[in-house]
């Protein structure tokens, strides 16, 4: 059985919102997750619940996601650290909004840059020249 911490009851709240939004389920496992991994590494550092946050607290929470190695040995991509992050970010701007806290310690927290990448699936001379080949409509 999973061990509730202090951010627990804001978690749950957060979830509840996202669903009453009509997020994709997919969506709000993801996000809680996340979140639960962030209440988890702040339990481990003594910060008992979102009114122990701060803007540096989470400028480290930023780097060690950076230093995070998984099980493998390899670093989170950026993308995944830029998906943490902004789960974090939604969370605390959440919890600003429904007076939970009265600021918003994440406001001005930057997102890793996450390069952009080439198509997965490029056409072949046979493909593009058949795509070429089509008439056009009148």
């Amino acid at each position: 059985m999973e061990r509730k911490t202090a951010f627990a009851p804001h978690i749950e709240g957060y979830e509840l919102t996202l669903a009453t939004k009509n997020y994709s389920k997919w969506t709000i496992k993801r996000r809680v997750r996340s979140l639960k991994s962030f209440a988890e590494w702040c339990e481990q550092r003594g910060l008992e619940g979102p009114e122990d946050i701060s803007k540096p607290i989470l400028e480290r929470y930023v780097r060690y996601l950076y230093y995070y190695r998984k099980k493998d040995g390899q670093p989170l991509s950026f993308r995944t650290q830029s998906n943490h992050i902004s789960v974090v970010r939604l969370f605390f701007k959440w919890l600003v909004r429904d007076n939970i806290l009265g600021a918003n310690p994440a406001s001005e927290l930057e997102l890793p840059r996450v390069g952009q990448s080439l198509p997965r699936h490029v056409l072949s001379k046979s493909e593009v020249e058949a795509v070429l080949s089509i008439p056009e409509p009148a």
